[in-house]
């Protein structure tokens, strides 16, 4: 797979979280298996949402359950 995706010719690859565009290079970061990269508070962010959505998915009422924070689950 070529990347095409380098700053400056042969320079160190740009490494861009895909949803606030930080540079995350040489930082606390997640590829996931398309290859996009997060930061560490994006990756939260979205694995935060994934575990409301799935939690409410499996509740009576899923949009009650949607704007409670997750915080506040507990997981057994």
């Amino acid at each position: 797979m070529v990347n095409f995706n380098t700053s400056g010719g042969m320079g160190a690859a740009v490494k861009e979280c895909c949803k606030c565009g930080a540079n995350v290079a040489g930082r606390l970061r997640t590829k996931d298996s398309f290859g996009n990269y997060y930061c560490a508070a994006c990756f939260q962010a979205k694995h935060d949402q994934e575990l409301r959505e799935l939690l409410a998915a499996q509740m009576p009422e899923p949009d009650l359950w949607l704007r409670i924070p997750v915080e506040a689950y507990a997981v057994y």
